[in-house]
């Protein structure tokens, strides 16, 4: 709350133009698993981002990972068609998750790489020539 508001509509105050950005964080805020599986968010530098995930126990078979309409979503679909087992402890798990991220405008997913039971999602800022700026010499 910020004085007597919510988050949102505090935020609609003043960011105009960004509804389905703010519409879209309320959303993947309030309906998606922020702890499993764990992940790190990297800042390479102001264009690159790396998104580490950890999915032992996950094939590349087992994960999804798409991007639409600025939203990234990681995904998995364990098989259960696997033989049971009759555990003592468990303590690494394998369930289903999904977990979604929201990209900038110009940030788009450059490679995923499956590594030692590590997700490795990069991503670049590519901005438009249009959008650089541009220094003029003067005549």
């Amino acid at each position: 709350m910020v004085n007597g508001l919510t988050m949102l509509e505090a935020l609609d105050e003043w960011a105009i133009g960004h509804e389905r950005f703010l519409n879209e964080g309320v959303r993947i805020w309030n309906n998606v698993s922020r702890t499993y599986p764990p992940h790190n968010l990297i800042k390479k530098n102001n264009d690159e981002y790396v998104i580490t995930m950890a999915v032992a126990g996950f094939s590349k078979e087992d994960l999804s990972v798409r991007s639409e309409e600025g939203t990234l979503t990681i995904e998995s679909k364990k098989s259960n068609g696997k033989i049971k087992e009759e555990y003592i402890h468990k303590g690494i798990a394998n369930r289903d998750f999904k977990k979604e991220f929201l990209l900038a405008e110009n940030v788009f997913v450059k490679d995923v790489k499956l590594k030692d039971g590590m997700l490795e999602i990069f991503l670049e800022r590519v901005i438009p020539e249009n959008e650089k700026e541009t220094i003029y010499d003067i005549n």
